[in-house]
């Protein structure tokens, strides 16, 4: 990983995919795109993410892999908003090692000042990239903000605080994660308690992603839900 982000030669590579976001009520309109980083070794083939991410963390190269992914976004995507007229959202993880005062510069210099637009840029915190200083991550949101970025909650569901993340942060958009959408056209109460998740987070004003989506019948249930 240091190889990698000094340009040395290595037998790793890490590289991005998009993940694309469709409106429920139209399921060929791409809203927007989760962009997914991806690991390979020449010996150990696919190395999972959150590995990536861990080892990252651990030895003090979070900042790094964040401004790599940053500069990878704006090379490959700042043509579809600056020449096409995409105005897509593109939802980016954020590591621990990212949430802090260094963020604000970084999406400047690295994201926007590339031709991105402040309003496409999503952040995504996760639940379990932190026990969350809120008051430290709510300033960041603030700043961000002002400049015009989003933040969603990712994995909702998932961690041990879920409503107290949702209740104390002041994000955008709520990441519903793919085991409440499991099983949704077999049961009516896995149907109905998705549904009641949906509802919350209109009634906090967040919009909402439902992740997971595989079937025809689990489309059409979500569909019904509403405009998420």
């Amino acid at each position: 990983l240091r190889n990698f982000f000094t340009n040395e030669p290595g037998p790793l590579r890490l590289h991005l995919v998009y993940q694309p976001i469709v409106l429920s009520s139209d399921r060929n309109f791409v809203s927007g795109a989760e962009v997914l980083l991806r690991c390979h070794h020449e010996s150990l083939g696919f190395v999972p993410p959150n590995q990536v991410v861990g080892l990252c963390e651990r030895f003090g190269l979070g900042v790094e892999l964040g401004r790599w992914l940053f500069r990878q976004i704006a090379k490959e995507t700042a043509q579809m908003y600056q020449d096409l007229g995409f105005r897509g959202t593109l939802s980016i993880n954020l590591n621990p090692a990212m949430l802090t005062d260094q963020l604000v510069g970084d999406v400047r210099s690295l994201l926007l000042s590339q031709g991105i637009p402040a309003t496409t840029v999503c952040m995504e915190i996760t639940e379990d990239n932190a026990a969350l200083d809120f008051t430290t991550i709510n300033h960041l949101i603030r700043e961000l903000h002002d400049m015009g970025v989003g933040f969603a909650l990712d994995d909702f569901g998932t961690g041990h605080s879920s409503l107290e993340y949702v209740r104390e942060l002041k994000i955008d958009r709520l990441k519903i994660d793919r085991c409440f959408v499991d099983g949704i056209e077999l049961s009516e109460d896995k149907a109905r308690f998705l549904g009641s998740i949906i509802a919350m987070a209109r009634g906090a004003y967040m919009k909402t992603v439902v992740e997971g989506v595989e079937n025809e019948q689990q489309w059409q249930l979500i569909q019904n839900l509403g405009d998420i």
